[in-house]
């Protein structure tokens, strides 16, 4: 049977503007994060979407319940889809970061591995929480099926795909709103769109 997945990032939020790191934060959508998942809504207008599951933080959710209004998928909320805890840099925009830890944070984008973020989550762990959970979703017979979430687990989603080791991570980038698919065959990822966010046009 082929697996469709689609993997959408939420919306853009007021911290987003500022370059903030959100991590576990419960940050909600900006108003321009609103609009955006609903460009999004009409780009999957056409897709019949067997399950619907997102992160429990509140960006994620508004974005999933826009995409599913209309249809008869329940949003299913999974703190297992939840953004990597930034620890000690929750609420800290780069400049912050840079100022303060600037040495730290170039290892922590080389290897974010071994340099895990002070006070986080270390990235074995979030792979391990977010692997597990698609693979009980993968079990399933739903043939398409959108994730909505955070850049970290969705990185680490496609990085699994692409046999790709975690401390390459930073090399990957996931826009807000963006959406990128990936089909499964007889267990085999195959990745088919990659960051993208044409129906963001114009705004």
């Amino acid at each position: 049977m082929l697996k469709t997945i689609y993997l959408l990032r939420h919306g853009q939020t007021l911290w987003n503007d500022q370059w903030r790191l959100q991590g576990q934060k419960d940050i909600d959508l900006s108003p321009k994060g609103m609009l955006q998942a609903k460009r999004a809504a009409e780009s999957l207008i056409k897709v019949d979407f067997d399950s619907i599951y997102c992160s429990d933080l509140s960006r994620a959710v508004k974005t999933a319940e826009i995409v599913a209004e209309g249809r008869e998928n329940e949003v299913i909320r999974t703190e297992k889809l939840r953004e990597v805890s930034f620890g000690s840099w929750e609420g800290k925009n780069l400049q912050e970061i840079t100022g303060q830890e600037r040495e730290y944070y170039k290892s922590w984008l080389r290897d974010p591995v071994n340099y895990p973020v002070p006070g986080g989550e270390s990235m074995v762990d979030v792979k391990n929480r977010v692997i597990n959970f698609l693979d009980t979703v993968l079990v399933k017979k739903d043939e398409k099926i959108l994730l909505v979430s955070h850049g970290g687990p969705i990185k680490i989603i496609i990085a699994k795909a692409l046999h790709m080791n975690l401390s390459h991570l930073s090399s990957l980038v996931i826009s807000p709103v963006s959406l990128s698919i990936l089909q499964y065959y007889e267990k085999q990822p195959y990745v088919i769109l990659f960051n993208d966010t044409c129906h963001l046009k114009g705004l």
